[in-house]
């Protein structure tokens, strides 16, 4: 169900938004774990249309900030926490880490993962402010 929300969501923002027809996003290392990950499991689910929007249409116009990050260096490397400490910008709101995420939604702990999100959301967003400022998106 979450995927299939997904899918509508891009196709309805797809048609409606910034007068383009393609939404805006940013991401932290999204297309080298998110968007691999979810064709994936839409794939598994039998969700084609998504997971070749997933895999190859990208209906929307992304900045992955870790590519940003990493300036097309291979060895580049940088968690978000890592750049956040570098940019001297707070996480202390983030109540968990992402790798404690999988473990939270089994014990039923959905608090601390909104609070995780909305954290990340949070930091993207001053993440995406800097560069922009330094005119690297």
């Amino acid at each position: 169900a979450t995927l299939q929300a997904l899918e509508k969501g891009l196709r309805h923002y797809g048609r409606t938004s910034m007068g383009q027809g393609r939404p805006r996003y940013w991401s932290w290392n999204g297309g080298g774990f998110d968007r691999p990950y979810l064709a994936r499991r839409a794939l598994l689910h039998g969700l084609y249309p998504l997971a070749g929007m997933m895999r190859i249409e990208k209906p929307w116009l992304a900045d992955d900030l870790y590519q940003v990050w990493c300036m097309g260096q291979n060895r580049a490397r940088g968690s978000l926490d890592a750049v956040c400490d570098f940019l001297g910008i707070d996480r202390s709101a983030n109540p968990i880490g992402g790798g404690e995420v999988y473990d939270r939604w089994r014990e039923g702990d959905l608090v601390s993962i909104l609070d995780h999100c909305t954290d990340d959301i949070r930091v993207l967003r001053e993440v995406h402010g800097r560069f922009r400022r330094a005119g690297w998106v």
